[in-house]
C-alpha cells in the first residue's frame, strides 16, 4: 500500500480530560466553564461538543498541571455539576493533511484501532485531524500512523513546546 503524503505529526504535552455528559441544551454551560477557566487563567488546548437532540456533551483537555484547580472549580460551582468525568494523562496527536483526501481519517481511524489504542475522542478541521490518546501512548500512536502516512522528508512527529523545570543547585564554600 502506498502512504499518503502529509504536511505533519504534532504531539502535545501530557494533559487531562474533562467530559461533561448529558447537559441540557438550555443551559449555558459552555459558557459558563469557559469564563471560569478563563477567570482562572487555565487554557483549552482541545474543546469539542456534541448535540444529541436537546442534550449535549462537552469534551475538553487542559494542562495536567492544571487538574487539582479545575477539580477544585467543579465543585465549587453548582451550575456545573451533574455527570463530569475526568481522564487523567492524555495527550493530543494531531495529523495535518494538507490538501490530502478524506481517505487519512478512515486510515488514521484503522491504524489507531488496529495496534489497539485508546481513543477518547478526536477532532477534524480543515487542517488537522485531532486524536485524543494516552499520553504514553502518543509515541507509539504516531508510528502507527507513519506506517500509513508519509511526512516530508526530514520530518518527524514534533512534540509541543516542553515545559522544563530547572532546579538551582547551590553549592557550599
Amino acid at each position: 500500500m502506498e502512504k499518503i503524503k502529509i504536511e505533519g505529526i504534532k504531539l502535545s504535552n501530557e494533559l487531562f480530560q474533562v467530559n461533561l455528559r448529558n447537559r441540557s441544551t438550555q443551559e449555558n454551560t459552555i459558557s459558563q466553564f469557559c469564563q471560569i477557566l478563563a477567570a482562572n487563567q487555565i487554557n483549552i488546548p482541545f474543546l469539542s461538543t456534541t448535540y444529541l437532540g436537546r442534550r449535549m456533551q462537552v469534551s475538553c483537555c487542559m494542562a495536567v498541571e492544571d487538574k487539582s484547580r479545575v477539580r477544585n472549580l467543579f465543585d465549587s460551582e453548582p451550575g456545573l455539576g451533574g455527570e463530569v468525568e475526568f481522564t487523567p494523562s492524555v495527550g493530543l496527536l494531531s495529523v495535518f493533511p494538507h490538501q490530502s483526501s478524506l481517505k487519512i481519517f478512515g486510515l488514521s481511524l484503522y491504524a489507531i484501532g488496529k495496534a489497539r489504542l485508546p481513543l477518547y475522542g478526536l477532532a477534524s478541521s480543515l487542517s488537522a485531524l485531532t486524536f485524543i490518546t494516552d499520553y504514553i501512548h502518543l509515541d507509539k500512536a504516531a508510528a502507527t500512523l507513519e506506517e500509513y502516512l508519509e511526512l516530508p522528508s526530514n520530518q518527524h512527529p514534533i512534540r509541543s513546546e516542553i515545559r522544563v523545570r530547572q532546579s538551582s543547585i547551590v553549592k557550599k564554600k
